[in-house]
């Protein structure tokens, strides 16, 4: 099995760089293309079952094809994609090893067969000749969308200490052990004491964090202190603010954690 996955992924995986240089020709049927961050989702595949964990994705922009095979991202060198008309070629993806492997090469493979499209409202099918290869469903952005991607890691704080004073950034040893994954509504995160769940809810620039769950025993020293101001400030965020990697939970202008982004 470790023979045909390193044979398998010699062939088709490439570095990152590779795949974000990816496409060097694409013509696509402007009804297909993706808003940021909406995608086309797989609902059906003909040599295996979908499942709901680890589910391909395909990505219609100006000048690229792209997606997810459920667990490496992948690019299309060549596509042209129009009046029924489908070709992908030169498909390369990156080299993350997951328990998905196996659906996402059936997948690639079903991808660089079809030769034709069929878009029916919501619903986009792809055929080799008149054989059904796969079924995706157009899903709209989600408004948290962009902050599901990767993980968040604590990179200061913003507070003032009291009301004669000025605000400060403040970071320790223990400050980039902090971080958060989000994802519908459900926050997931890492600290220098333990591990903790929470809820969130947002609404335009709101954002809002309730029903916080940790298992944080045995801290000590500064770590504790870093945890306490930690939950302190974290159920008290009342907005939030994307600017390039960087993410800002403010409680008030005063008040706030910048996190930066990593994949």
């Amino acid at each position: 099995m470790k023979k045909k996955l390193l044979v398998w992924m010699a062939l088709v995986v490439a570095p990152i760089s590779m795949v974000l240089a990816g496409a060097k020709s694409s013509t696509t049927d402007p009804a297909l293309y993706n808003r940021r961050d909406s995608r086309w989702v797989l609902l059906y595949a003909s040599t295996y079952k979908v499942g709901k964990r680890g589910r391909a994705t395909l990505r219609f922009l100006k000048g690229r094809v792209s997606g997810s095979g459920g667990c490496n991202y992948y690019v299309a060198r060549k596509s042209k994609v129009q009046k029924g008309f489908f070709l992908l070629k030169g498909i390369t993806m990156t080299a993350r090893a997951c328990k998905f492997l196996h659906h996402e090469s059936a997948y690639i493979n079903l991808l660089s067969k079809a030769n034709r499209y069929k878009l029916h409202g919501k619903m986009l099918s792809l055929f080799a000749d008149q054989e059904l290869l796969l079924k995706f469903r157009y899903r709209p952005p989600t408004p948290d969308a962009p902050l599901t991607k990767g993980t968040w890691i604590l990179s200061s704080w913003i507070f003032q200490p009291g009301s004669s004073t000025l605000a400060m950034a403040m970071h320790s040893k223990d400050t980039h052990r902090f971080r958060l994954s989000l994802l519908r509504g459900s926050i997931k995160g890492e600290t220098p004491c333990g591990t903790f769940e929470a809820s969130y809810s947002m609404k335009g620039r709101q954002f809002r964090v309730g029903n916080i769950l940790d298992n944080t025993g045995g801290c000590q020293g500064e770590a504790k202190k870093d945890l306490d101001r930690f939950f302190r400030m974290l159920p008290k965020i009342k907005t939030y603010q994307l600017r390039g990697k960087g993410l800002t939970l403010s409680i008030n202008r005063n008040n706030a954690l910048q996190f930066f982004h990593k994949l």
